[in-house]
């Protein structure tokens, strides 16, 4: 086994991607610099919500910090505002913004930081433009990085579509799960699944959970538009488990099923 030496203190937000990817390998020495990587980042607003400090703060922030300030006094913030201020009048504007915020509550969310991770997701709701369309929930695209107070307001495309739901799931070291013990093909074949079924059928999933000790596939769906339907083209919930099975649809059990394998008409 290759022994890897690495140290990641980030520079700029760009590197909680790389943060993100480095606790997928060394998760067992991540969360004890977490602390010291998040410094400078992140700004309790309120009681629930955290913002996403600008790159310029947060370079001002981390610079005070190494001449001895408190990252957590409220003189220290100040001053860094005024620094970044200064700094914002030099410094030309990207033409290009990396998805900070996407990479953030994705590396917030995979070290398992309930408090920020809420916070985070709290500022969203509230200054990023969560939007419904078409059965779809995503965040709208803003180029505007921060408002006139000094709220993160910039969603790009990964940000808004992807990110921000992947880090609703809160899972602690998932992805270091998904690459550490990656499923089996003899794992997932005892396993109910659904086929066929996507929003092209007009559905929507809200919910779905295998229960192995239990023996119990518990699958919620809706239609994503509030049509009514009778039925999901050629779709199908399929058991390969050689055992006697209950459909229950609607809290009324409807048949016995003996077979181990079988397609199911879904009516909602």
């Amino acid at each position: 086994m290759v022994r890897i030496k690495l140290r990641f203190v980030p520079t700029d937000l760009l590197t909680l991607q790389k943060g993100k990817c480095v606790h997928e390998f060394l998760g067992h020495r991540c969360p004890t610099e977490y602390s010291q990587q998040s410094m400078g980042l992140f700004q309790q607003a309120s009681e629930d919500r955290v913002n996403l400090n600008s790159p310029l703060l947060f370079r001002a922030i981390r610079s005070l910090v190494k001449k001895g300030a408190d990252p957590d006094s409220a003189q220290t913030l100040k001053d860094a505002v005024a620094m970044a201020t200064d700094l914002a009048k030099n410094s030309p504007k990207s033409p290009y913004q990396w998805p900070r915020f996407g990479y953030c509550i994705q590396w917030v969310s995979e070290m398992g930081d309930e408090r920020v991770l809420n916070g985070l997701l709290r500022h969203a709701d509230d200054f990023l433009n969560p939007t419904w369309e078409r059965g779809g929930f995503f965040y709208r695209r803003n180029t505007d990085i921060m408002d006139r107070n000094g709220n993160w307001t910039m969603v790009d495309p990964f940000t808004g579509n992807a990110a921000i739901g992947y880090a609703r799931l809160n899972i602690p070291d998932g992805q270091r799960i998904m690459w550490q013990k990656p499923w089996k093909g003899e794992e997932v074949r005892g396993r109910p699944f659904v086929d066929s079924i996507d929003l092209g059928c007009g559905v929507d999933f809200i919910r779905g959970a295998w229960d192995s000790e239990n023996g119990i596939f518990v699958l919620t769906m809706r239609s994503w538009n509030n049509d009514k339907r009778s039925q999901v083209p050629h779709s199908g919930i399929l058991l390969h488990d050689k055992a006697f099975w209950f459909l229950i649809l609607s809290q009324a059990s409807l048949r016995r099923l003996p077979t181990p394998n079988f397609s199911v008409r879904c009516i909602y």
